[in-house]
């Protein structure tokens, strides 16, 4: 699967919009979800539309975290955007439907200067809903919802009335009450006596399943044949199938392995939590002490600063060299270019089965 962020422009009016997409084909034709682009598309046409895709991600969560950074606030109430949406999100809170004075609709925030002014009004403004009694009925049955329906039965059959004629309903049929009544045929009443509904539903689920477990068999095995493979651009990492190798081109064969200095630090933190162990530096020396006798120590001490403050040495090609050593109840994390000076030193290899001061 291919995740990436884009920018369509409208090379018309130089309108633009971001957005994001996860697709397994590259060249699938997509233009984006918003209402006011498509509009514009069928109006002005495709060909007066470019696609640019802005950048690639391992991850759809990181394609969106990616459009929340750049679809802010401040870039939806541009006047030269169809984005009317923050970026990241998935829900139309805030949002409202619209049409403008040519009836074409679109979602727009609630205070937008247009919706405010009367410009564009709300979708269902005007609307006058006039429903047969049948109509009524059969959108009950088919589940459509309607907090201006009550369910009436008289024992047999069922009605959907309007809650303002409910009352004067009950009045004219004194049979009826408010209700419903599930309604059985015999053939469904022999069913369920003999249990032979419940069987026939067990083994309808059953092949279900096991249709499914075989549909998701047969595609592992096509994958399997297929083969993947992870290729880079220098910064991002993507699995791919072999055959889809021509797609990606500038892309190179091979995960790329990068381990920021924050990243290193948050492994060594991670390992010595693990331990019930914190890290800490006191007056420059970097030690670790158990969470339990933190607080104690920090009185005693405070100039203690949590975490080894000052650990990473700028190495950006990842902590391959890198030795842990220990002298007299210290510990560091050195790199390959200062080994030497602290073997001279008379520090040692390892942090393993180092007893930490008494004091600590």
């Amino acid at each position: 699967m291919i995740h990436y962020t884009y920018l369509i422009t409208n090379t018309l009016n130089g309108k633009i919009y971001i957005g994001v997409h996860s697709t397994n084909d590259i060249n699938d034709g997509y233009m984006g979800s918003s209402i006011p682009l498509n509009n514009d598309i069928q109006k002005f046409g495709k060909e007066y539309f470019t696609k640019q895709i802005l950048n690639y991600f391992p991850t759809r969560n990181e394609a969106i975290d990616e459009e929340r950074r750049l679809v802010d606030d401040n870039f939806v109430k541009r006047p030269d955007t169809y984005n009317i949406n923050l970026g990241g999100r998935t829900t139309t809170t805030g949002l409202v439907p619209v049409k403008d004075k040519q009836g074409n609709t679109m979602m727009v925030r609630k205070d937008d200067p247009r919706y405010i002014n009367g410009e564009l009004v709300h979708v269902i403004k005007g609307l006058k809903y006039n429903f047969s009694q049948d109509e009524l009925d059969r959108r009950s049955r088919q589940g459509k919802s309607n907090g201006n329906l009550r369910r009436v039965t008289d024992g047999i059959n069922n009605k959907s009335i309007h809650k303002e004629q409910l009352e004067q309903f009950l009045k004219d049929n004194p049979g009826w009450r408010q209700g419903q009544t599930q309604k059985w045929t015999q053939e469904s009443i022999d069913k369920n006596i003999s249990g032979e509904g419940h069987k026939k539903y067990k083994e309808r689920k059953s092949k279900e399943r096991e249709e499914k477990r075989n549909e998701i068999l047969r595609i592992r095995e096509e994958n399997k044949k297929r083969g993947q493979i992870w290729i880079n651009d220098g910064v991002h990492n993507l699995r791919i199938y072999k055959d889809e190798l021509q797609k990606y081109s500038g892309w190179n064969v091979g995960f790329l392995h990068t381990l920021t200095d924050k990243g290193r630090e948050n492994i060594i933190d991670a390992g010595h939590a693990a331990k019930g162990k914190i890290n800490i530096t006191v007056n420059g020396k970097w030690t670790k002490i158990k969470k339990e006798l933190l607080d104690e120590f920090v009185k005693e001490h405070p100039d203690t600063q949590i975490g080894w403050v000052g650990l990473v040495t700028g190495n950006k090609n990842g902590s391959s060299g890198y030795k842990w050593m220990n002298k007299n109840g210290e510990y560091k994390y050195v790199s390959p270019s200062e080994i030497e000076q602290y073997e001279k030193n008379g520090w040692v290899y390892g942090y393993k089965n180092v007893k930490v001061k008494s004091n600590i």
